[in-house]
């Protein structure tokens, strides 16, 4: 009787541990699913932010270029119309 009750206490034990087992290996699984899609995201958001930090480089290039261009536009126009007015005719005899 007494062996009887040892062996299902045994056999619960047994269950037990192996349930326990079970869910440390499941649980490992999820951690390390978990650090892959975080790194993935780390590699995506430093992607990003390379891409931003690329796009603002060029938004300040392009736009000194173009304070230069308007800046020798207005001084092509003022040597044009020599700080005046240039009137319909002087624009036709000029072409």
């Amino acid at each position: 009787m007494k062996e009887l009750e040892i062996n299902k206490k045994l056999n619960l034990w047994q269950v037990i541990v192996l349930v326990q087992l079970v869910l440390i290996i499941f649980l490992g699984l999820l951690i390390y699913g978990q650090q892959s899609s975080l790194v993935s995201q780390k590699t995506y958001i430093n992607a990003l932010k390379e891409g931003i930090s690329i796009r603002e480089q060029n938004a300040q290039i392009l736009s000194k270029r173009l304070i230069s261009a308007m800046t020798l536009l207005q001084s092509a126009t003022r040597e044009i119309t020599q700080d005046g007015v240039l009137t319909q005719e002087e624009i036709l005899i000029q072409k």
